[in-house]
């Protein structure tokens, strides 16, 4: 270690709670009872200089790792948080896809209700809405169709569907 870092290192409070917190008991006790000869800087005034600075230092040292660890805490659950805001953002991808972009209906689901119209060439799609359930998604579509008079009617089906976008069950149909 040149004397450059050394003294870089002797003025750093960094490096003097990176010390403090790397003791063990035994040289932490050592510390205390001004009995500790350890070297961490290799020239010897500074070394000496050093300790002298732990030890003023040696009463905050529980308060330091307190600290340390509050702080490496903050950081894991930031990086839990963005790795599932991460995983909440391809979710929703995934989701989004299974809309039409056009007209925001789903295209599997609508196939289905168009195919149980009594006339499918009369089926017109209003809107689709969803839910993610975390299982499945709910959707809801709202439609138009001919009704077994000639004239049009209002029609709304409430389906789960799984996240490859297949029907799971038409929960009601209105």
């Amino acid at each position: 270690m040149g004397l450059e870092l050394e003294l870089k290192n002797y003025n750093s409070e960094k490096f003097a709670n990176k010390i403090l917190i790397a003791m063990d008991d035994n040289e932490f006790d050592e510390l205390k009872s001004d009995n500790l000869s350890k070297t961490y800087l290799n020239q010897p005034t500074l070394n000496e200089k050093l300790i002298l600075i732990l030890q003023k230092k040696a009463p905050e040292r529980n308060k330091i790792i307190k600290e340390i660890e509050e702080k490496k805490k903050k950081e894991r659950i930031a990086k839990e948080l963005k790795v599932e805001q991460e995983q909440q953002k391809k979710r929703n991808q995934i989701v989004q896809k299974q809309f039409s972009s056009w007209d925001g209906s789903h295209p599997k689901l609508s196939n289905i209700i168009e195919k149980g119209c009594r006339n499918p060439d009369s089926y017109e799609h209003i809107e689709t809405s969803f839910r993610d359930e975390g299982n499945f998604i709910f959707v809801v579509t709202n439609y138009r169709a001919e009704n077994g008079f000639g004239g049009m009617s209002l029609g709304k089906v409430t389906a789960k569907v799984d996240l490859s976008g297949n029907v799971i069950e038409i929960v009601s149909q209105e």
